[in-house]
């Protein structure tokens, strides 16, 4: 055995998202999770493609209106897929289609 067995587990508070303070725009009152899977330029073409969609999608929610990507708690990739920039959570620095790169428009 190389480790020793944890008797208790431990789950650090910074992890929960019911800890999480609102940032931005964001209400917590609206959970939105991505998940973006592959890898490449087709993958994150689609990335791109579902972000700036969020962006362009206005919602009203509890009486504010407001992009869905406002709403975005967290963005999950695996197998080798794109991870898009931690900017992408708030809709004032979003991506757009002006400063995608010229492969993807």
């Amino acid at each position: 055995m190389v480790n020793d067995p944890l008797v208790a587990g431990r789950p650090a508070p910074d992890y929960r998202f019911e800890r999480a303070a609102a940032a931005g725009k964001n209400t917590n009152s609206l959970f939105v999770c991505l998940a973006f899977s592959g890898g490449g330029t087709r993958a994150a073409a689609l990335a791109y493609g579902v972000l700036d969609k969020l962006r362009q999608t206005r919602i009203t929610w509890k009486g504010e209106e407001k992009s869905l990507l406002d709403e975005v708690d967290c963005i999950s990739s695996i197998s080798g897929a794109p991870s898009p920039p931690p900017t992408t959570g708030s809709s004032e620095r979003a991506p757009s289609r002006s400063s995608a790169p010229a492969s993807w428009t």
